[in-house]
Formats: C-alpha cells, sequence, structure tokens
C-alpha cells in the first residue's frame, strides 16, 4: 500500500509529497492538482501492470 507520494516537476507539481492514508480525500479549489495526483497513481499503477512506458505516454 502506498503511504506517501512525491512528485517532481509532473504536471502542475514542481515538489510535493503527499502523505496517503487507507482512505484519503483529495480536497480542494479547481486547478489546484487534485487531478493530477491520480493520474500521477494510475501511472504508477500501469507501470505495476507491466505496461510499458511509451504505451503510457500516449495515454497521457
Amino acid at each position: 500500500m502506498l503511504t506517501s507520494l512525491t512528485l517532481g516537476n509532473f504536471k502542475s507539481y514542481k515538489e510535493a509529497t503527499l502523505s496517503l492514508a487507507p482512505i484519503t480525500f483529495l480536497i480542494g479549489a479547481n486547478a489546484s492538482g487534485k487531478s493530477n495526483a491520480l493520474e500521477a497513481i494510475r501511472l504508477l499503477s500501469w507501470l505495476a501492470k507491466g505496461s510499458r512506458l511509451d504505451d503510457i505516454c500516449d495515454k497521457i
């Protein structure tokens, strides 16, 4: 289980660490990076399932 996510130079995140719990709510104003954090987790999920990075880049 992920307990934290550190993002660097990913979409709207220059540098950030997000603490994660078994249930985590992402709350914030429009354009604050909520969807980008979820996209980073989705990217990690695809990599963990064996997807190729070239194929993932086409989906982002």
